[in-house]
Order: structure tokens, then C-alpha cells, then sequence
């Protein structure tokens, strides 16, 4: 893979399963916060990586009606 969208979208997944593996310590251990915390930022990084996928991206910046949103692309794929 020499591609460097195929790099972030493994860059991505790897931090999701290292994030992963972090929150099932955090939760042996009692930290049951932390490791929500955690798992939340584990999906954070697959949906990342799962969007570049489709050479889509997600921006916390921007209004649902100024870019495509998830439920529109969706609904757009049953379609086809």
C-alpha cells in the first residue's frame, strides 16, 4: 500500500484496536468512566477509517445542511 489514503485508513484502525485494547484495561481496573471514554474514541477512529473508506470525511465544523449527511448517504446507497 503505497497510497496515502490507504495509510491513514490503517493509521486509523490501528488506533481504534490499540483504544479498544485501553478501554478493556481501564475497565478490569475499575475506571468504568474512563473507559467509556475510551471506547467512544475507539469508534471514533473506525467510523474515521470506515469513512475514508469512501473517500468521505466528517467535520465537526460544519452544519448538516452544508455537506452530505450519514442518514443521505444511506438512503442513497439502498437506492442503487
Amino acid at each position: 500500500m503505497t497510497d496515502p489514503r490507504e495509510k491513514l485508513i490503517r493509521y486509523k484502525l490501528s488506533r481504534a484496536e490499540e483504544t479498544l485494547e485501553e478501554a478493556a484495561v481501564m475497565l478490569r481496573t475499575g475506571h468504568p468512566y474512563g473507559a467509556a471514554n475510551r471506547l467512544y474514541y475507539a469508534c471514533f477512529y473506525a467510523v474515521t477509517a470506515l469513512l475514508l473508506t469512501g473517500n468521505l470525511s466528517s467535520s465537526r465544523h460544519k452544519k448538516p445542511s452544508d455537506s452530505q449527511t450519514i442518514t443521505s448517504l444511506c438512503l442513497n446507497c439502498s437506492t442503487k
